[in-house]
Parts: C-alpha cells; structure tokens; sequence
C-alpha cells in the first residue's frame, strides 16, 4: 500500500495542526511507501517507529526533523530517497539494515550529531567494514558517507564528493594506502583538523616529512593541508584549495620550487597575516588569496600567468608590489571594495595592464613606477596618470 496523504500514513484521521506538532510517529503496519517530503520540515518530531512492511523512503521524506533523535529502518527497506535526513541535525545514529539496495545522494548531509553510523553485516550492497561509521558501496568500494568521527578503512578506493560535506568538527584525517581518488572538496572542516597521515604504501598520495598534509606524489603536488602543514621543500605546486578556509595560519614561506599557486589555494585564511612568494612561481590563479589579512605582497617578475581577482578582498591590504619581469596585469587582478590600498609599485617591464586592474577603481592609491617611465604608464593607465609617481 502507498500512503497517499497523511491519515492514510498513520492509519487514523488527524487533523493538519496536529500533525505538524507530533513529537512521536507510528506508522501502522502494511505502509509500504513513506511519500517524498512526507514529515518534511516537522520541527518537533523526535521519534519515528516504521513497520516491516516498508519498501522504500521517499526524497526529503525526514528533510530537516531538526530534532529526531531516532529512527529505526525495519529490514523491508530495499530504497532510501535523495536527502532523505538531510538536516536532522539532532540525529545521534543510524542503522542500514539488511536489504536496503540503492541510497540516494546526501541523505546525511548536515547531520551534524552523528555518532554512529552502521551497516548490517547482511546487507549485499552496502558495508560499514572495520566499524568506519561510514556507508561504503561495495561494489566498487566507494566511500558514500561519514561523519566527523568516521576513519576511511583499508580497501576504500573512492571517496565522494558530498560524503563528509558539513563535517566541520573532523580532527584527524587517515588515508589508506587503498585509496586512489578523493576531491580535496570532500572535507569542508579543514579549521579542526589536527593530523593528516597517508599510508606509506599508497602508490598515489603521500605525507612525505610528516608534513600533516596530502601530497599527490607523481608531481609533488600539495593538494590539501590544514593549520599545521609544513609545506616540504620538494613541493612544485600548491593545488587549488589546498588550504581552503585553514583561518588559523598567520605566516606562510612558499619554498623555492614552487611553481603555481592553485584557485582558491588560501582562500578564507582570515589570518593570514605574511606570505612569501618565491622567483621560481611561474602561475597565480584567481581567488588565490581571497579574504586574508596581510597589510603587504610582493608578486614576483617570475610570474607568467597572472590571473584576475587574485586578491579579493583583503580589507587590510595597504601595499602591492609587482616584480620585475611581469609583462601583464588583467583587470580585476586587485578586486577590493574596502579601498583599503594606498600604494602599488609597478615595473617597467609591464607592457599590458588592464583599465581596471584595481576594481572598484580608487582616486587616492598611489602608483610608483619606475624613474623614466612616467609617458609609458599614462598611456597605460590614463585614469591613474595624476596618481602615478616615479621613484
């Protein structure tokens, strides 16, 4: 049978009011089907008891029950729907019983209690191996998801994209020598994490030095790191967000060798008060440095690729030197609404500069350009040429 509205469901007449206050659901026996968003957003719902007569649960059916504290699946259940408990945030456990055959996408995304999350060991499909507290498909041994006390047991090749998605209270972070792929996106929380260890015999990634960060070996590549990196000095490049949202480091020295600064590579370090970019970095991508708080940065003339808003709002950016041997500045490389820039030395060897390279534009930053250089730089920059002051 499939409940088609909320008295066929509970098996007995209630009114709409009523419903939504319930703090406890008994669903009678013979419901096979709990309908898309069908307790959707019921604030005060703490317990839900299903039959063994359910088959499936429906997308968004428990869809922020921000206070259910449980739920027990009866071993009917062959199907659960996308975002099926997205947002029950108060939900301490879970329990995948023994025939569930196909889970929806973020089913647990923002579950921010989670303390227990398991699969029987019946179950053909799915698998919770080494007491992970996490979902794994393993067909292919894909991690599907966790929660902040999750570990990625041995065998996992894949972690999803979405599977850690809103774990902000991670602390420590262990790859198997299994693993093989994982978006350096999949962990969000990068603020609380204290270790980040790769298993000597991964073929792919490794921690080389006990840096407490993720390389991918084969180009010395740091993909993830967190507050408390050492950034080895065999390291070529720093991958697009590699230190994402990490709001705790102050003081960053890239070592010479490094090559390329990623998108977004310290995006969010909010208090990141000193970076020091070697000669050796060749490309910078945009939104590298958005929201961090030096007062000065020096990009060096070794820099070929400079892309747009690499600095993006930095309120408290004062200074901008740009290096000999930069020949292109783009529009919006400086994007800073707080006008908090007083001065920006330019080098001669610059024969290409975007009208607005400093977006929004500001009348009272200084332009220090080279002695001898004064005719060149107000054809290039006519908006500036009261602006510009040789030195």
């Amino acid at each position: 049978m499939i409940a088609k509205n909320k008295s066929d469901l509970l098996g007995k007449k209630i009114n709409d009011n009523d419903f939504e206050t319930l703090t406890e659901i008994i669903i009678d026996d013979g419901v096979e089907n709990i309908y898309d968003e069908a307790f959707s957003m019921h604030r005060y719902l703490k317990s839900v008891v299903l039959p063994n007569s359910i088959k499936s649960i429906g997308n968004n059916a428990f869809y922020a029950c921000s206070n259910l504290l449980s739920i027990e699946l009866p071993n009917s259940l062959l199907s659960i729907g996308d975002s099926a408990f997205r947002l029950c945030g108060n939900l301490k456990s879970i329990y995948i019983p023994d025939n569930v055959e196909s889970i929806g996408t973020d089913i647990l995304e923002e579950c921010d209690e989670l303390k227990s999350i398991v699969v029987s060991k019946k179950n053909k499909n799915f698998d919770s191996r080494d007491d992970c507290n996490a979902i794994i498909r393993t067909s292919d041994n894909k991690l599907l998801f966790g929660c902040n006390i999750s570990t990625i047991p041995e065998g996992v090749a894949s972690i999803d994209l979405k599977a850690f998605s809103r774990c902000y209270k991670v602390l420590s972070i262990n790859i198997p020598k299994s693993l093989r792929h994982f978006s350096v996106n999949t962990f969000p929380g990068r603020d609380e994490i204290k270790s980040i260890k790769v298993n000597e015999e991964n073929k792919i990634f490794d921690s080389r030095n006990n840096c407490n960060a993720i390389i991918r070996s084969k180009n010395d590549s740091l993909i993830m790191g967190c507050n408390s990196t050492i950034i080895p000095s065999s390291i070529k490049k720093i991958d697009k967000y590699a230190f994402a949202d990490c709001s705790k480091i102050e003081n960053i020295i890239l070592p010479d060798g490094v090559t390329s600064i990623g998108r977004s590579a310290f995006d969010g370090c909010t208090n990141l008060s000193y970076i020091k970019i070697p000669n050796s970095v060749k490309i910078i991508d945009k939104f590298a440095f958005r929201g961090c708080n030096f007062s000065h940065i020096n990009i060096p003339g070794s820099v070929e690729e400079l892309s747009d808003r690499i600095i993006y709002f930095c309120d408290n950016l004062k200074t901008v030197e740009f290096g000999d041997g930069i020949t292109t500045i783009k529009d919006n490389t400086i994007f800073n609404p707080s006008n908090s820039i007083e001065n920006i030395f330019l080098p001669n060897s610059v024969i290409s500069i975007g009208k607005l390279f400093i977006c929004p534009r500001s009348k009272d930053v200084n332009i220090i350009i080279p002695k001898g250089s004064l005719e060149k730089f107000k054809k290039l920059l006519p908006y500036y040429k009261k602006r510009l002051i040789e030195r």
